[in-house]
């Protein structure tokens, strides 16, 4: 006949370590470790945000129109070229910012400044374009 512990016996029953609770922890701690990750010091929200990012900006006006930018990542400065049809923009130069999540990039000629935050492979923010009065919000996603 098996015998119960006492009631004072606090010594636990079972196994205290499963193979689903260590798998539960290793997975916890490799996302964590993935996340902290930064590409070079710039950060970008757990990678390089080195590729091409489409998306979209709403205007104060209410136009929506869309954008392809093309960034290369070097710590925290960034590079590249940025096409949006509704501007005749097609592979302007563009320059910018990393520090950690937050981004900021716009054209050499300065006509257009996108500032936002990286998540990731999405990337969300405002804009401004002085010359035309205007400015907006913004969304972009890593293709």
């Amino acid at each position: 006949m098996m015998s119960r512990p006492a009631p004072f016996d606090h010594r636990p029953t079972h196994s205290a370590t499963s193979p689903i609770a260590f798998l539960l922890v290793l997975f916890v701690v490799s996302f964590a470790l993935g996340c902290s990750s930064g590409s070079g010091g710039g950060g970008g929200g757990g990678g390089s945000i080195d590729g091409t990012w489409v998306g979209k900006a709403l205007s104060s006006y209410a136009i929506s129109s869309s954008f392809t930018a093309k960034i290369t990542e070097d710590n925290t400065k960034i590079s590249g070229t940025i096409t949006i049809a509704i501007l005749s923009y097609t592979d302007e130069p563009i320059t910018g910012t990393l520090n950690g999540t937050s981004i900021t990039f716009g054209d050499i000629s300065g006509k257009i400044t996108f500032t936002g935050t990286i998540n990731g492979n999405s990337a969300s923010g405002t804009y401004s374009l002085p010359s035309y009065g205007d400015n907006g919000t913004w969304t972009a996603a890593k293709q």
